[in-house]
């Protein structure tokens, strides 16, 4: 399995790039949405502005941008 792929809980660290804050979250919920993966997230405190309460953060993005998502593997 790869360990880039996110499955429900997953914990999530993001560092938006236009943001100085960390976030962390535990994902929920992976629904496909117009053929994309769309991944919902439950944060802890605030939420990133980039993440979108409707359609969640793209799972390609999380797959993709090393340097702004950090995984942690649910056991």
């Amino acid at each position: 399995m790869n360990s880039r792929r996110v499955a429900p809980g997953d914990l999530i660290v993001t560092k938006p790039r236009d943001e100085d804050k960390r976030y962390a979250g535990i994902v929920t919920n992976i629904e496909m949405i117009s053929g994309s993966g769309c991944v919902f997230v439950e944060w802890s405190n605030d939420r990133p502005h980039s993440y979108n309460t409707v359609y969640g953060y793209c799972a390609t993005n999380i797959h993709n941008c090393h340097d702004e998502f950090t995984i942690v593997k649910a056991k």
